[in-house]
């Protein structure tokens, strides 16, 4: 990102958490200052989905509305042109996963402000070093 107050001199901004890879290798063009390569990912696990940013903290809330889960995870993908959000979902025991289904689905439109899917999963499906957000699409 650039703001430019001033054409010479215009002031480069970097939001913490992108990443990206810094090559020493001359351009193609012939310069041969160094340069980024694009931009490779985030250090966290803020994902944007549709425009809106959902943080792993989001996730456990939605959780805990809804009741009756013990473990989740978002999985962020894509059908076409547009960002899938489904919501995976380990149930407590003796939860009735209907009930779970719709707080879930509810819950994700009070708290991330996005419509999603709910999947529920098997206990066990989720391993215990799963991460909260996982984005699962493909750029290429």
């Amino acid at each position: 990102m650039a703001t430019v107050n001033n054409a010479t001199y215009p002031m480069i901004r970097f939001g913490t958490g992108d990443l990206t890879v810094i090559s020493d290798e001359p351009c193609p063009c012939g310069r041969t200052a160094p340069r980024m390569l694009g931009w490779r990912g985030r250090a966290d696990e803020v994902t944007k989905v549709r425009g809106m940013f959902i943080h792993p903290r989001q996730v456990d809330e939605v959780a805990a509305r809804a009741g009756g889960v013990v473990r989740c995870q978002v999985v962020v993908g894509r059908e076409g042109h547009q960002d899938m959000l489904i919501f995976r979902a380990e149930l407590a025991p003796g939860a009735e996963a209907a009930a779970v289904k719709g707080a879930v689905v509810s819950a994700i439109r009070d708290v991330m402000k996005l419509r999603g899917s709910v999947e529920i999963v098997p206990a066990g499906a989720i391993p215990d070093a799963a991460r909260k957000i996982a984005d699962e699409r493909k750029w290429d």
